[in-house]
């Protein structure tokens, strides 16, 4: 089940773009992979990056996630770690392919 997907900055909204970033998501990831796995411990939990689901870079990099100090940790998803899947996709119509910077 993914949490969400396609995360997008609110570029016309600036209260949610204020939120928009790696030390948010992490904090609801947390919370809302706990949900689907309570809710059924059977399934696998995607974790979506951000920037059209085209960033997750700070997650397998062991990286800040800014704009705190927090690294991601797969303890903080204890019983359930090995049910993570890390999805990135483009859909992007400026973006020719996965090759294209």
């Amino acid at each position: 089940m993914s949490l969400r997907n396609e995360l997008r900055s609110a570029e016309n909204n600036s209260a949610p773009l204020k939120t928009y970033n790696w030390q948010t998501w992490y904090k609801h990831v947390q919370q809302g992979a706990k949900a689907i796995n309570n809710a059924s411990g059977d399934v696998l939990v995607y974790l979506s990056g951000l920037g059209y689901g085209t960033w997750i870079t700070p997650v397998f990099t062991q990286t800040a996630l800014t704009p705190g100090k927090e690294i991601f940790d797969k303890a903080a998803f204890a019983g359930f770690s090995n049910k993570l899947v890390l999805e990135i996709h483009n859909y992007e119509k400026t973006v020719g392919s996965c090759a294209t910077p």
